[in-house]
């Protein structure tokens, strides 16, 4: 079997890796954290597909044909970012450029100051708007800890008033500027601030019906020790904790559906079947990609749908608020690569759920099949600029650490969404620059 024949190249390679360096070494790159989240999305969600009868979102069974051809497709993809990603490592001229990225995002003049009572006050203004926001939900729903968005509510929501949208992330975006660009506080202001951060967490995942927001606060916690304290323990935390996600996934399905049923029963109800549910509701990917290659044309598959427009989103148009741009469009970036598959999810309106196509999809949606290498080539250098700047010197808060241990806490979101992290970038970018040079202000 085609799949079985994939999996074993994967195992194999993950070998000889571990073989040269270690377990704890392999299994911290991002590369390899990549491919962890490729492999649930792609080869064994094929294998789901194939002999369980799972649920769909967006209501369609891909044809087995088109899922032989999307399997294909996807490893030929993953073959490529391997290839490239190894002759990153090939030759000191790699580094060479990679150091000289770093020093350009790492101004000379920007040494780091001790974090100003100021900047402590802002920080924990940005998380109390996102805690406010998230407690007027909770208010409106009765104080109940549910779904404050029912069916299509959230998804009306996002496209009448997206900017609000943004005031509901300000807490992550101030807990990695916190950790990622002024680095230590004292030990009171952190613990408070990091109470405060899963707090809001907590009601993000369960008001607004998403599981990965404590995950991201614990992952961006957990990097920021290893990181700062270059202890192996903390090493072995973190090349372990990509794979509780997979087995944490079912409980953070059961707390942001069904908490108050939790809070009554005291029992977590996850059988087999809701465990594997779980397991493939969280990790899509083929199954999106079959759809495309049975929707798309011959001459869309070679030559793309919309000549990069949605990638223009992903890269800030979507930031641009709709007061100041009113003929913005209703449907763009990953929005609109889900809308070509599933026209019918948006009949009458914006679709019911937010379906990110994948990685695949979205780096062939643009111009085709054939920029999938280049896609593939940069994909293989994001990886190697995240492992250079986290693990290969001695790191100390700066932008390019912020950048990276971004990326690097978002690579389940790149193999789901690919282009579409690159707006979330740039906001937490803005902010960390004009907090860090406010940061340099002498107040009297």
């Amino acid at each position: 079997m085609l799949t079985i024949f994939i999996l074993s190249i994967i195992f194999l390679l993950l070998l000889i890796q571990i073989f040269k360096n270690s377990w704890s070494e392999t299994f911290i790159s991002s590369f390899w954290i990549f491919t962890l989240f490729y492999t649930l999305s792609y080869p064994i969600k094929y294998l789901f597909i194939v002999f369980y009868d799972i649920n769909y979102i967006a209501r369609i069974k891909p044809e087995k044909e088109y899922l032989d051809l999307a399997l294909i497709y996807s490893f030929c993809f993953w073959l490529l970012i391997y290839f490239f990603y190894i002759l990153a490592y090939i030759g000191p001229k790699n580094f060479r450029f990679f150091s000289f990225i770093k020093k350009k995002l790492d101004n000379k003049k920007l040494k780091k100051k001790n974090i100003s009572f100021f900047i402590k006050f802002i920080l924990l203004i940005m998380v109390c708007i996102s805690f406010y926001n998230f407690f007027i939900l909770l208010e409106g729903n009765n104080f109940k800890f549910s779904l404050a968005f029912i069916d299509n509510e959230q998804n009306e929501a996002r496209v009448g008033n997206g900017p609000k949208f943004i005031l509901y992330s300000l807490y992550l975006y101030s807990l990695f500027i916190f950790l990622f660009i002024l680095g230590k506080s004292s030990k009171k202001f952190t613990a408070i601030f990091i109470f405060f951060i899963l707090i809001t967490a907590f009601l993000s995942m369960v008001l607004m019906g998403s599981r990965r927001p404590l995950f991201i606060v614990f992952y961006a916690l957990l990097i920021a020790i290893y990181l700062y304290k270059q202890k192996l323990i903390y090493k072995y935390f973190l090349a372990i904790f990509p794979l509780l996600i997979i087995f944490l996934a079912p409980i953070a399905q059961v707390l942001r559906y069904s908490f108050n049923d939790l809070l009554k029963t005291k029992t977590l109800n996850i059988n087999y079947e809701f465990f594997i549910t779980s397991i493939t509701s969280t990790f899509e990917g083929i199954e999106h990609l079959a759809n495309y290659l049975s929707t798309a044309s011959f001459k869309q598959i070679l030559f793309g749908v919309d000549q990069g427009l949605s990638w223009l989103f992903n890269l800030g148009f979507a930031i641009i608020p709709r007061f100041l741009w009113q003929s913005k469009p209703y449907l763009y970036g990953s929005v609109a690569q889900q809308e070509f598959i599933y026209p019918f999810m948006y009949e009458s309106g914006p679709g019911q759920s937010t379906l990110p196509t994948g990685i695949v999809v979205d780096s062939m949606f643009g111009f085709g099949i054939f920029l999938i290498i280049i896609f593939a080539f940069i994909y293989s250098r994001i990886f190697f600029f995240i492992d250079f700047t986290l693990f290969k010197n001695n790191p100390k808060p700066s932008f390019s650490l912020l950048i990276s241990a971004i990326l690097y806490i978002n690579i389940f979101n790149i193999v789901r969404g690919g282009t579409s992290i690159i707006s979330s970038l740039i906001i937490v970018s803005a902010l960390s620059i004009l907090i860090y040079y406010l940061n340099r202000i002498k107040l009297k």
